[in-house]
């Protein structure tokens, strides 16, 4: 073989592959950089995580520290919380909402500061608007 031939075209990239190249600078930089990580004091912290879905009939969630609310099959009108104390069950078997009626209403005061209706029409829980934007 011809090294003539092969030192001319040694370092040159393929234009398909100059993003990865770049992208192998950027986590080689990243992975080197001397910033340090947040630590916890620096972490943003949150009262609650909340989240809807209007997917597999509407759900809505809520975290708060070790509880989780869920309401499930809102489209067919289930307005009911599910609770769940994920220090005790991870795997959120046992629901102890009738246990806990504060933390429902918790649950609910967060939805009613939360929620809001969505602009677009496949996204809307006609139930949570109802109960929720009065």
């Amino acid at each position: 073989m011809d090294t003539e031939k092969t030192d001319k075209f040694r370092g040159m990239i393929h234009p398909k592959y100059k993003g990865l190249k770049n992208m192998i600078r950027f986590l080689v930089k990243l992975k080197t950089s001397h910033e340090p990580m947040p630590n916890e004091e620096q972490k943003q912290q949150h009262d609650y995580l909340y989240w809807e879905y209007p997917e597999y009939g509407g759900q809505l969630a809520i975290r708060i520290n070790n509880w989780k609310g869920v309401m499930l099959n809102i489209m067919k009108d289930n307005m009911q919380w599910q609770l769940f104390d994920l220090n005790n069950d991870i795997q959120e078997q046992h629901d102890v909402a009738a246990q806990h009626p504060d933390i429902v209403r918790q649950l609910d005061a967060i939805v009613k500061k939360e929620h809001r209706t969505p602009e677009v029409s496949t996204f809307l829980m006609p139930a949570l608007e109802e109960k929720y934007n009065k």
